[in-house]
Order: structure tokens, then C-alpha cells, then sequence
């Protein structure tokens, strides 16, 4: 269990550590959001485990204020997921936002729980809330699964709390 911790801390602090050397060069992230994110992930079952996020959110619009994310997740049970994908910040108030997004990728279970394909799919809904310009605090809930596509359909949830930071 120690091995498998100290494993996922190695792989979550890697990509901390590459994406804090950015936080020096705004310009590179201009209009873009980054955000970490820490929870449990299979939330419902007994075995659950911690799971971290990084992801970088950019700020320019494919179509209708639907704009492209790429992440990295993994788990104190060495389970990593790689993705792309989807997602809209709606305005619900000044301070709120409700975000849908929908991502796909490759995942390894390492100890966790087997989802039955090297591809998965998730789909996320947060709620938000905007501290000031460059900070946004947000919850989210999320479902991660085969879509069918693997020997069985079994998924997993998560929740976690985020924070963002954008550049204006």
C-alpha cells in the first residue's frame, strides 16, 4: 500500500511541478484556466480511494461557448487516467457557475478498481464559485466508464473540489 501511494504522489507531483514552472509565464496560459483538483474516487464503493486531477481548461470557443480541457488523474491505488475533452462554464450568477463537461482517454486501473478497457469516458457536472478574476473554487461529481465499448460496463464516481487559476 505504501509502494502504491508513494507511486501516485510521484505522478500527480510531476505534473504539479510542470504545471507550477507555468505559473511564471502567464502569457503561455493567456485566457486559459488551470485547475487541481483533489477527492475520493469509486466514491460508492468500499474501496474507495484519494484521487488528484490536473487539468488545463482553455479559454478559446470550438462552438456555442463549448471550449477544449486535456487532464491528468490518478489515485493512491495507481490507477491514471490521461484525457481530452469538453466543456462549458454557464453563468448562473455573478459568483456561480454551472459546468458540464465530457472527456475521453486512456486509463490503468494499477490497484483500483478495473473498468473493463483502456478507453474511458467522463462525464462531470461542478458547481463553482468565482473568489475573484483569476481564482474559482469549484465541487464536482463525476462519472467514469466504458460507455460499453469493454468486456463489461462497470464505472466509477468521484468527487472532488477544485481550484482554478486563469490569466485575464
Amino acid at each position: 500500500m505504501r509502494i502504491c501511494l508513494y507511486s501516485s504522489k510521484i505522478h500527480f507531483s510531476i505534473v504539479l511541478i510542470c504545471l507550477s514552472l507555468t505559473a511564471f509565464s502567464p502569457h503561455s496560459f493567456a485566457g486559459g484556466k488551470i485547475a487541481l483538483g483533489i477527492g475520493e474516487f469509486d466514491v460508492f464503493d468500499i474501496e474507495d480511494s484519494l484521487e488528484m486531477r490536473a487539468e488545463y481548461r482553455f479559454d478559446k470557443n470550438i462552438a456555442y461557448q463549448i471550449k477544449p480541457f486535456i487532464g491528468l488523474q490518478t489515485t493512491t491505488d495507481k490507477a491514471f487516467h490521461g484525457l481530452i475533452g469538453l466543456y462549458k462554464d454557464i453563468k448562473l450568477t455573478d459568483k456561480l457557475d454551472f459546468t458540464p463537461s465530457l472527456g475521453a482517454g486512456i486509463y490503468t486501473n494499477g490497484h483500483g478498481p478495473d473498468l473493463n478497457s483502456l478507453v474511458q469516458f467522463r462525464t462531470m457536472i461542478e458547481l463553482g464559485y468565482n473568489v475573484t478574476e483569476q481564482y474559482k473554487l469549484s465541487f464536482g461529481i463525476s462519472h467514469t466508464s466504458n460507455a460499453g465499448f469493454g468486456a463489461g460496463n462497470s464505472g466509477a464516481e468521484s468527487a472532488i473540489l477544485y481550484i482554478h487559476r486563469g490569466w485575464p
